[in-house]
């Protein structure tokens, strides 16, 4: 079975992970979903990393129905090379950085070759396999500038997230994951703030 996690790093250099998926999570399987969420503009802030690790996993895996914590902080990069290889190894690594700055990943062939470092820069993906950087992944060009949206189209999208929760939670619920539920109440309020904000501006 092909391991594989979804790792975030924002703009305080915060790194945060999934757990460790287990199965079919090379880029041509489940990888590939992860791959096109970020090209297609995913990934942007620690909140659609959250929401769409939630989905992934409700999706393909069930982890969280099961009770298991889905996401993790690992500390703060503080810009080591190998930050992401030594306590956190797997099959494979989706790591977006959200951080603003270059990051310098350790790519080698196994956890004692001395390596070479490859600089991941913003807004892009590294893809890791085992201990090697195998792809830097760029956003598609239609993605690299976002069209405005209408005060509608982006309310009818927070309320589409918020149905999306309930239907997650009525599973949660059934099967007594507690830590599950907390991250959707947490993801609930975000949202109504959201909503919140925008009715106070319009």
């Amino acid at each position: 079975m092909t391991r594989g996690k979804i790792q975030f790093v924002e703009k305080n250099w915060q790194v945060y992970s999934t757990l460790e998926f287990n199965g079919d999570m090379y880029p041509s399987g489940h990888g590939h979903e992860i791959i096109m969420h970020f090209k297609k503009g995913g990934f942007r802030t620690r909140d659609d990393y959250e929401a769409y690790a939630v989905d992934f996993d409700e999706r393909n895996f069930g982890y969280c129905n099961a009770g298991y914590g889905l996401i993790s902080s690992l500390g703060t990069y503080e810009g080591k090379p190998d930050f992401v290889f030594n306590e956190h190894y797997t099959d494979y690594l989706y790591i977006v950085n959200a951080s603003g700055k270059n990051i310098t990943l350790l790519s080698r062939k196994d956890r004692e070759a001395p390596g070479t470092e490859v600089i991941l820069p913003p807004d892009q993906m590294a893809i890791v396999c085992f201990y090697t950087v195998e792809e830097i992944v760029e956003r598609e060009a239609a993605d690299l500038q976002i069209l405005p949206i209408s005060e509608k189209e982006y309310n009818g999208f927070l309320f589409d997230q918020l149905s999306l929760l309930e239907d997650i939670e009525n599973v949660a619920k059934k099967d007594g994951a507690v830590e599950t539920l907390e991250m959707i109440e947490r993801k609930r309020q975000q949202i109504e703030r959201k909503l919140g904000q925008e009715m106070l501006v319009s």
